[in-house]
């Protein structure tokens, strides 16, 4: 017999507002797996109207209430960054499953008690690192793995965007601190970042520099300023535990940025994986050439594309993929990464990218 659907109650549903309605509510739909039970926003009004344009049968305007309903099984966070840690604790204490947004907390010390309470309680848990659940990328991971490149002697990433030169409105202000958990190295790099340690292994080692090019943003809608904290470059290099080296570039000050890329050299071909945008946002496209061979574009087979009726490109197809193997997991009571844990590990990994940058020092990653 079919389990039945994985009910979820979505905390972040502002209709035209926000990652929810873009990616999550048209995952949820295209997947007989889950079903939206219920939408959580900080207002009535907007909750009532994120209900009936969703089809959500329950909305909730505080999500102290929306956790202890007994006809969700998951919580979903998909808010503001600030926000991700105590809704995730509330949903957690009151027995729900969890799928939290990337980043997962400000700080590994949150990310860590978020895990703690998860394993204590025995409930399944992961955090929105979706492109691993992009098509291109699992194609990829299983070429690396197969010995396509052979073993791995160096790489270069790359993701350059206009993010930190596009203007913003004033309610936006709070995203120019570096303590709201925004900016290029928890965003951009942390996908980015995530995606390369999971397609080459753990980085072992770095040296990085970490930077606030745009100091100041200029309100359109207020013509007010504010002050920026929050970093909007990364560079380092590292070494991998499995021996190669290679170099990352992270930028939000690229006004034509070329997108995402990523390549890996080996002793017996190289492979590459570019996309037009942020990697989690767009379409990943796989290229690579043997030794003595020229390069070709790599096809990804139909077997890894697991959810019919999404556009691979859209942002709600790699939610999706991700959605469907978390009703599994919590079914079966198995997790499925990348966990809270893993989101501890990288967070972890991003404050020794600061630390680095900090000290002027190469720092070893533990």
């Amino acid at each position: 017999m079919a389990e039945r659907p994985l009910r979820i109650g979505l905390v972040g549903a502002t209709p035209g507002a926000g990652w929810g309605p873009r990616a999550h509510v048209p995952a949820y739909r295209s997947l007989p797996e889950v079903q939206l039970s219920a939408v959580c926003t900080a207002h009535e009004e907007t909750a009532e109207a994120a209900a009936k344009e969703f089809g959500a049968p329950k909305h909730y305007s505080d999500y102290h209430a929306m956790v202890q309903d007994p006809d969700i099984d998951v919580v979903a966070v998909a808010t503001r960054i600030l926000l991700h840690h105590p809704i995730s604790k509330a949903a957690l204490e009151a027995g729900k499953h969890v799928y939290c947004e990337w980043p997962l907390c400000v700080t590994s010390g949150q990310a860590q008690e978020l895990s703690h309470l998860a394993r204590t309680k025995g409930l399944r848990n992961m955090t929105g690192l979706q492109a691993r659940f992009a098509p291109p990328f699992l194609r990829m991971k299983e070429l690396l793995e197969a010995g396509f490149v052979g073993r791995p002697l160096t790489f270069h990433m790359s993701m350059f965007g206009a993010g930190s030169l596009t203007p913003r409105p004033s309610t936006s202000g709070f995203l120019a601190r570096k303590d709201s958990g925004f900016g290029a190295l928890s965003i951009a790099g942390g996908h980015s970042i995530d995606a390369l340690c999971w397609l080459l292994g753990d980085i072992q080692s770095l040296s990085a520099q970490v930077d606030t090019q745009i100091a100041e943003w200029t309100f359109p809608d207020t013509g007010g300023t504010v002050p920026v904290t929050s970093p909007d470059n990364v560079s380092f290099i590292a070494r991998l535990a499995r021996g190669a080296m290679g170099s990352v570039q992270i930028s939000n000050t690229a006004m034509h940025g070329s997108g995402f890329r990523l390549d890996v050299h080996g002793v017996e071909g190289k492979i590459t994986a570019t996309s037009p945008a942020l990697l989690e946002l767009s379409l990943v496209t796989l290229r690579g050439a043997k030794v003595g061979g020229s390069e070709q574009e790599i096809p990804i087979p139909d077997r890894l594309v697991q959810v019919p009726g999404l556009d691979l490109g859209s942002a709600a197809y790699n939610i999706a993929q991700l959605f469907r193997g978390f009703a599994e997991a919590v079914h079966s009571g198995k997790d499925l990464s990348p966990t809270f844990e893993d989101g501890t590990r990288l967070h972890r990994l991003l404050e020794a990218i600061d630390r680095s940058s900090e000290t002027r020092s190469w720092v070893t990653v533990g």
